[in-house]
């Protein structure tokens, strides 16, 4: 996800830069406000639950009730 923040950050200080218009500019800048402040808030905000039957995932706005019989496999990330 990360990886997505930087490439819009950048392509947004490629428009802001290289575009004339001052209307532009303020666009571009506020499109890659806007795109790292949601990415701020949904990785600030992602938390994980589990409880006797269902796995619960909260990421920013967004919850979702998994059960755990429907977890089929469970693999180690490089996240710690």
């Amino acid at each position: 996800m990360w990886g997505i923040a930087i490439v819009i950050w950048m392509i947004t200080a490629v428009v802001v830069s290289l575009t004339p218009d001052p209307v532009a500019q303020f666009v571009g800048a506020l499109g890659g406000f806007v795109s790292g402040a949601m990415g701020f808030y949904f990785w600030s905000t992602t938390r994980y639950g589990v409880t006797n039957r269902h796995l619960h995932l909260h990421r920013g706005a967004f919850y979702m009730r998994i059960p755990l019989v429907e977890i089929k496999a469970v693999r180690r990330t490089r996240n710690t």
